[in-house]
């Protein structure tokens, strides 16, 4: 059963909330391991999907990060400090490393039209997306 949210709905659904905070708390530059703490199992995995000729420029697209880093490898954090070794950000395949390589690869200026109102979210609750 899918469902729209519209403003004549009196309280949104579990996964609009969670939805919603989840891309406030990537709005407001959350650091990405509280981010992934938060709002992803362990086991989950992220798939971007794009254009072949954008991987080049967007390491990210076309492949599966899987999982979380273990605490004691280097942070992405860390690793991304020096702009020259962004490319070894990208060298593992966790979701960790797949906030990495957007925030060595992306720029982002949130402002307060960002983030649209929980109303506008599309959610299917028995799919859970």
């Amino acid at each position: 059963m899918s469902s729209h949210h519209s403003k004549s709905n009196a309280s949104p659904s579990p996964l609009a909330l969670h939805t919603h905070a989840f891309i406030s708390a990537f709005i407001a530059g959350s650091p990405p391991s509280e981010t992934l703490t938060k709002y992803f199992t362990p086991t989950a995995c992220i798939h971007e999907h794009g254009p072949e000729w954008a991987r080049k420029r967007l390491p990210f697209l076309a492949k599966t990060f899987r999982g979380r880093s273990p605490p004691s490898t280097t942070s992405p954090s860390s690793v991304l400090k020096d702009k020259n070794l962004a490319n070894e950000a990208g060298k593992g395949d966790t979701m960790d490393d797949y906030y990495a390589l957007l925030v060595a690869t992306l720029r982002f200026k949130p402002t307060e039209k960002t983030l649209p109102d929980w109303e506008k979210f599309n959610v299917d609750e028995e799919k859970g997306v």
